[in-house]
């Protein structure tokens, strides 16, 4: 091999490892790119939790207000319900008891006509 061919050869050489060296740091940049990047994505999901949880924690109050206004209104629709039930256990017990009362003076006028 005289010094020309060697020197090619070198030559070729040094540029393959030139270009295999800026691969590699292309692909390193790029994967260290994509770990900053998902870094970043697991942070702001931390971030968007423990922000959610400071929101619950500060309208935790007013939650628990509109709980307790909502089982109050609750209880007063049960409170109604039970009054009409009531009612109409006592306007079944009246009706009855007047339609005992009109059999009885119809048969008793009935009774006194003949």
């Amino acid at each position: 091999m005289n010094t020309n061919e060697t020197q090619v050869t070198r030559s070729m050489v040094k540029a393959m490892v030139k270009d295999i060296l800026n691969k590699a740091a292309l692909y390193t940049i790029f994967a260290t790119a994509g770990i900053i990047i998902s870094g970043a994505v697991w942070v702001g999901n931390i971030q968007t939790k423990v922000s959610d949880l400071e929101e619950y924690e500060n309208n935790k109050d007013e939650i628990r207000g509109q709980q307790l206004l909502i089982n109050a209104k609750l209880d007063f629709i049960i409170d109604k319900i039970e009054d009409i039930e009531q009612g109409l256990k006592e306007n079944t017990q009246a009706d009855a008891l007047y339609r005992k009362e009109s059999q009885k003076n119809i048969m008793e006028l009935y009774k006194s006509k003949k």
